[in-house]
């Protein structure tokens, strides 16, 4: 069995979702899979885009516990080294000094122990496939390396089992008949008091120089706005060359199957943007981004070499 923990919108369960697949695929698609979505319902309970998102696409079949994975499901060496992992990070630490040292060989030791955690600024690549009877995952693997041995894979089950919505029927032939870039615009909560020092890098400047890039590179482009603020976007990125702009209103695995049908992407700094580049299959594909994904001091693994970044 495989529980993960799972956490965030879309962008964030589509990582988890793919590290969790990896590691079932290379343990040779025994082990069920369990999920445990109360850091989605618990993180806004008003806010309805926090969901189980996983079941509006072609994913592998799984169950759902509310109950902790570990404690429920755990061996007894898994649920020692947890505890230790807890004390360690959130109390000896903090007593007696060395927090980093000790959450580093806390993290290893649970790795061992087939508890697959991942902090966001550690610089790993690959982890040892775990060998335990059952395997837990924590964590945002926010790093295509973690999974790109399965990619062909996560395309096809990254698929809306629903069929496209008659209303986009005319985007989508254009999307796919056209040299078609999909322009990605976050404002929203980026823009709020809590989140706009940490996040918000991608002005209208960006984009500005993002669209110069495209211009050059791209023939005959159709630019194809998608944004939480899709009426900002109408009345400030005016352009010469033919310009569409989704509704807003569409649900996620709508978006995200428009998104991911353009051949060419300008993405901002979200996982959703991310996940639409990645799941684009045009052999030729061109993608910018910013420099940075965050205002801190260690670097997203998010930001690919093969990026076109824009320093911002």
């Amino acid at each position: 069995m495989i529980g993960t923990y799972m956490s965030g919108r879309l962008g964030n369960q589509f990582f988890r979702y793919a590290y969790t697949r990896a590691i079932q695929y290379e343990r040779g698609n025994q082990d069920s899979l369990i999920f445990n979505f109360n850091m989605v319902y618990n993180k806004d309970p008003k806010d309805k885009s926090f969901e189980n998102v996983l079941k509006y696409f072609k994913v592998q079949p799984y169950q759902t516990t509310t109950k902790d994975l570990v404690w429920t499901y755990g061996s007894l060496r898994q649920k020692w080294a947890y505890i230790q992992y807890q004390l360690n990070v959130k109390g000896l630490g903090r007593i007696f000094g060395n927090v980093n040292k000790r959450k580093i060989n806390s993290y290893m030791n649970l790795r061992k122990k087939g508890v697959m955690y991942a902090k966001e600024d550690e610089n790993i690549t690959t982890f040892p496939c775990p060998v335990t009877k059952d395997v837990f995952i924590n964590g945002n693997f926010e790093n295509s390396k973690f999974f790109n041995s399965i990619k062909d894979i996560l395309v096809q089950e990254f698929k809306p089992k629903a069929e496209l919505l008659p209303q986009n029927t005319e985007l989508f032939s254009i999307i796919t008949k056209t040299n078609s870039v999909c322009v990605t615009i976050r404002r929203g909560d980026y823009l709020s008091n809590r989140y706009k020092n940490a996040f918000f890098l991608c002005d209208e400047h960006y984009f500005e120089k993002a669209i110069q890039i495209i211009r050059e590179k791209v023939k005959n482009p159709t630019f194809v706005f998608f944004s939480d603020d899709i009426e900002w976007v109408k009345n400030n990125m005016r352009l010469k060359e033919p310009c569409y702009y989704e509704s807003g209103n569409d649900p996620v695995w709508e978006k995200i199957r428009l998104m991911s049908a353009c051949k060419h992407f300008v993405i901002s700094n979200s996982t959703f943007s991310w996940w639409a580049q990645y799941l684009g299959v045009y052999p030729e594909k061109i993608v910018i981004s910013p420099n940075r994904w965050y205002n801190a001091e260690w670097t997203s693994m998010l930001i690919e070499d093969s990026f076109i970044k824009i320093p911002v």
